[in-house]
């Protein structure tokens, strides 16, 4: 503590005390108590416990308002992810569409390169008649991951759903093309030929 605890406790401009023998050098600051002092020591520690993220703190909030709250204790991205993929999840047990749609969609706002949050958007906004919707996040999750299986047999069938049957067909004879099983494929195949009769 060179500079304020020297010979003289010059960093404080009082003379040595006995307490300085101690190595330490002991100041009053007038016109503030004590209890001030401590205050101000020990408090950043209880703030600092107080200040983690719960997860049901995100209880009745929407999607975008529990990401930014995670996002003010600076949680990280992936933890963040994990707990609107929980949200997500919930609400498909509670049949609830539009909520779990709203949590994926917050998952692209964290990780904008997430094939997975895309495919699973694609999915459920074509359980939702969602075409157009799904259209826009299979192709999404293509140009993510070009290499993934069954996405552009999904996709397919949105373009055939939304009423663009050329594009349907062309994407589902790159899907066979690429298909490892051609079973993957039967059931989006039978789904683009009657949409696109």
């Amino acid at each position: 503590m060179a500079g304020f605890c020297g010979d003289d406790c010059q960093g404080f401009g009082k003379p040595a005390s006995s307490s300085h023998a101690a190595g330490r050098c002991s100041v009053k600051l007038p016109g503030l108590p004590s209890y001030v002092l401590i205050g101000a020591l020990v408090a950043p520690g209880a703030f600092a416990q107080q200040a983690q993220f719960n997860p049901t703190q995100c209880e009745g909030r929407t999607a975008q308002d529990c990401n930014d709250l995670m996002g003010s204790f600076e949680l990280p991205p992936e933890e963040r992810q994990k707990v609107l993929l929980s949200r997500a999840t919930a609400r498909l047990q509670q049949h609830d569409l539009e909520g779990s749609i709203a949590e994926y969609r917050e998952m692209t706002v964290i990780d904008p390169q997430s094939w997975m949050a895309y495919s699973t958007l694609g999915f459920l906004e074509s359980i939702g008649e969602k075409w157009k919707e799904a259209v826009v996040d299979l192709k999404r999750a293509i140009e993510i991951a070009p290499d993934q299986d069954r996405i552009r047999g999904m996709l397919a069938v949105a373009l055939a759903k939304s009423g663009d049957c050329s594009g349907a067909k062309a994407t589902l004879a790159e899907e066979k093309a690429r298909a490892k099983d051609p079973s993957t494929v039967v059931a989006a195949d039978q789904t683009v030929s009657d949409a696109c009769r």
